[in-house]
């Protein structure tokens, strides 16, 4: 961050437990592995060799999975997420340069394991379970596959509910002092999100915008705005118009009203030459008087209603009120935070889409240099898209919008997930060439060594990444709670669905 230039945001803030979660997670395979063969060959250095030689280019392709789901982030054009993204992905590939290097190391220089350090190796009930997790897969694969279709086509329902809306204050928590202020501006001032609408009169006339017809135009489209409830009384030069009326006629209240054509004679002419020292009238219109702003404000009624408010109600009324007649036309057009803030979210949303998908084929393509086969490809990456199919309809369920914290879960879940694939389909290739090429022997071995790793690691990414969930903002919430979700999804997927997948497909060939 410092030698970038970068600040600490809300987003950059999370590298620090997102690293030391997936750094822990390395830590873990070596270890379960340097264990492992200790318990076979009782020599440590032989056990360290074993672990660099066979765990190095599994670690390597983990490591870079999880990089490209960050690194992806760079096809935005947000410069938050970018930052985010480039950060977090070099961190990662120098993970496996520092795990793969001082791991190794210092198990070179610790005391053998005792009884005591590998009795985690025949941990009864992490054994039982996946001892039945190999049962499973070996006798009822057609149950897996009836199990996996119906949640597949559950969670599909359930992503046909999902919605992609944003509301400006979503994230900040309830009993903030910002969020009631907001509320109360709400409640009592009909939103707190400015909308602004500029007006100008393309005509040959001198100062259009004192032309009582002009000006009627106008009041018809600020009535028309006042009538919809999400939006504030409007502020703009008919309202200087009418108040000029009234102070004419002595502040009588009954008089705040457009001046007729014979009124307009004797009043308009004070607005002509009044000098403004406040620069509270130039605010609204230009010094030509033939350019005007609208000013209100909008209600924090969520992107989507936002959207159509304004594109579909605001905008066709406008464009009628404001008709060009014979030669003069009148140039419209709606701004501020409120049309900046619909834009931000479809275009946010709209890129983190792409990185996903710039993900998704980044690692079929890493993927693809481990297993040089069509079939193995797609075998790896079925079990991932389930556990993301799964997450996506739980939101389409729970009514959990798709916003960019959450969009934001998919390209960096898909990428740590896949490390569980790669783990265990880099084992099974090394058992099925020490079983000769007998797939249910290589399939229980995989299972019964990776297995055990796959747990683990599944259990400490949840434990890294459910601590969000203890947060007061809501973005870091639902990153906490929906990526713990779509892990633990994963490590189902990976240790059931994936073996049964190659019990079914996989043809191994020596070549």
């Amino acid at each position: 961050l410092a030698l970038f230039g970068y600040k600490i945001t809300l987003l950059s803030g999370l590298i620090p437990p997102v690293i030391v979660t997936i750094g822990i997670t390395n830590a873990i395979y070596l270890l379960n592995k340097y264990h492992l063969e200790f318990a076979k060959t009782q020599n440590k250095l032989d056990a360290i060799t074993t672990v660099v030689k066979k765990m190095g280019l599994a670690t390597f392709l983990t490591n870079l999975t999880v990089a490209i789901g960050f690194l992806t982030l760079l096809a935005t054009d947000i410069t938050i997420l970018r930052e985010f993204g480039i950060v977090a992905g070099i961190n990662i590939m120098a993970l496996f340069l520092v795990s793969l290097v001082m791991i190794p190391s210092i198990f070179s220089w610790l005391p053998i394991p005792t009884e005591k350090h590998l009795r985690h190796l025949n941990f009864r009930i992490m054994t039982q379970f996946l001892t039945s997790v190999d049962l499973i897969v070996h006798r009822h694969r057609f149950i897996v596959y009836v199990v996996s279709i119906s949640l597949a086509i559950v969670s599909g329902y359930g992503v046909s509910k999902l919605r992609s809306v944003s509301f400006m204050a979503e994230e900040v928590p309830d009993d903030s002092e910002v969020k009631k202020d907001m509320k109360f501006f709400e409640a009592n001032f009909s939103g707190i999100m400015p909308l602004e609408i500029v007006v100008e009169f393309i005509t040959k006339k001198r100062r259009p915008l004192l032309d009582v017809k002009n000006l009627a135009k106008i009041e018809a489209f600020e009535i028309f705005l006042d009538s919809l409830p999400e939006i504030s009384k409007p502020l703009s030069l008919v309202s200087f118009v009418k108040a000029a009326k009234q102070a004419f006629y002595n502040n009588n209240p009954d008089r705040y009203t457009l001046p007729t054509a014979r009124e307009a004679n004797f009043i308009l002419p004070y607005l002509k030459n009044q000098s403004d020292n406040s620069g509270l009238f130039k605010s609204f219109v230009d010094s030509t008087l033939t350019k005007m702003r609208i000013s209100a404000q909008m209600a924090d009624i969520g992107s989507v209603r936002m959207d159509s408010l304004v594109h579909y109600t605001i905008e066709p009324k406008m464009k009628s009120l404001f008709a060009s007649e014979g030669r003069d036309s009148v140039a419209t057009a709606i701004t501020g935070s409120t049309k900046i803030f619909i834009k931000g979210n479809k275009f946010l949303i709209a890129n983190l889409q792409e990185s996903l998908s710039l993900a998704f084929l980044l690692i079929t393509i890493s993927m693809a240099l481990l297993f040089a086969n069509v079939r193995m490809i797609v075998i790896s990456l079925l079990p991932n898209l389930l556990a993301l199919m799964i997450t996506a309809g739980i939101m389409g369920y729970f009514n959990i919008p798709l916003k960019a914290s959450t969009a934001l879960i998919f390209s960096i879940t898909f990428g740590i997930s896949v490390d569980n694939s790669i783990r265990f389909l880099a084992k099974y290739r090394q058992e099925i060439l020490s079983n000769n090429f007998f797939i249910p022997v290589a399939v229980s071995d995989s299972i019964t060594e990776t297995g055990k790793s796959i747990m683990y690691t599944s259990i400490v990414l949840f434990a890294g990444f459910i601590i969000f969930a203890f947060s007061s903002f809501g973005g870091t919430i639902a990153l906490g709670l929906l990526t713990s979700t779509t892990l633990v999804i994963s490590m189902f997927t990976n240790l059931i669905l994936l073996p049964s997948l190659i019990m079914t497909f996989d043809r191994p060939r020596r070549k």
